[in-house]
């Protein structure tokens, strides 16, 4: 008996160093859908209406485990259903509530309930949290220098519960992550077609101050935004110091030019200077300086040191924009 084939697994996975712009990239894709949630008054072979969920984006846990991804899965899925439907009851509070939690039953239990409403997109970010650093006895062990640091598995059920979502269960799904965490799920898989069946996009870094892209559609737009009475033009040695001070980082680039704004501020003079920028690098934005050194090198075991660059829950960082924040 003749069997009609399958359609393949839909899948796409996104990647750039943090800061570059993934998450609001993708998320502002999904915005543009109109709904979030479809209902249908009526649904074949279901009696009464049908709600369908277009897509859903969840952070993979910093700590990697099934149990951890279930309960983001768990939480994010109550959390849209109630914003749409807040007189139904969460459909995982129970699950939730149990003090011990099985990480394959519950994520079992949640694939059940998104395919019964035909989930159309999942988006996990941040898949490098999949994965660890080695021990510090292995590292030291390393005999090539200019590889990156090797990453281990957490929990290896989270690969397979993966694999089996985009293979029988037929879930789109679209991963994102650092160039680290991107690398490390498709060797480990073994199967890098996978996630490219639907497209490999890599967000690249601005590296050339006088690239189009970057000069007339970054930069030029950022100069608009100085708050003071003298401001800096457009120039080519701006655009340059800037690549320069941020390693074309987009979300460094943010941070430097508000961190050179607060160097202005303390003066009298109501104007912004490029020795600002220069002052605003060596201090308020001194700890990254060495991995935007080695992004500039362009030396492979320099670089091999940064392939995340800068930690997302780096207390630097939080003092940081705690701080611009009261300006």
């Amino acid at each position: 008996m003749h069997k009609t084939p399958r359609a393949p697994a839909m899948a796409a996975a996104v990647v750039g160093h943090s800061g570059t712009g993934k998450t609001e990239a993708i998320l502002r894709a999904l915005g543009t859908y109109q709904n979030q949630i479809i209902s249908h008054e009526s649904f074949p072979n279901i009696v009464g209406p049908h709600h369908q969920v277009v897509y859903l984006s969840v952070d993979t846990p910093a700590s990697g485990r099934a149990s951890d991804l279930a309960t983001n899965l768990m939480r994010s899925w109550d959390m849209v259903m109630s914003k749409h439907f807040p007189e139904r009851p969460e459909r995982f509070a129970s699950t939730l509530a149990k003090e011990r939690r099985d990480g394959a039953k519950m994520l079992d239990e949640w694939r059940h309930v998104a395919t019964s409403h035909f989930l159309g997109l999942l988006h996990l970010d941040e898949v490098q949290n999949f994965f660890q650093l080695q021990s510090l006895e292995k590292r030291r062990k390393r005999t090539d220098k200019t590889e990156g640091l090797q990453l281990s598995i957490v929990e290896d059920y989270c690969l397979k519960w993966i694999l089996t979502l985009t293979n029988t269960w037929q879930t789109p799904l679209l991963v994102s992550g650092t160039p680290d965490g991107i690398g490390a799920l498709t060797k480990r898989l073994s199967n890098t077609e996978r996630f490219v069946s639907s497209g490999y996009h890599v967000l690249p870094l601005f590296e050339d101050a006088q690239d189009k892209f970057f000069y007339d559609m970054f930069f030029t737009s950022l100069v608009n935004y100085q708050y003071v009475k003298t401001r800096l033009p457009a120039t080519p040695e701006f655009a340059e110091l800037i690549i320069e001070l941020s390693g074309g980082i987009p979300r460094l680039i943010i941070a430097l030019w508000i961190a050179a704004h607060r160097v202005a501020f303390e003066r009298k003079e109501d104007d912004l200077r490029l020795e600002d920028f220069k002052h605003a690098a060596a201090t308020y934005m001194a700890p990254i300086a060495p991995a935007v050194a080695a992004l500039r090198s362009k030396e492979p075991e320099r670089m091999a040191r940064y392939e995340d660059l800068i930690p997302r829950d780096d207390g630097y960082w939080a003092t940081f924009w705690t701080s611009v924040s009261s300006i």
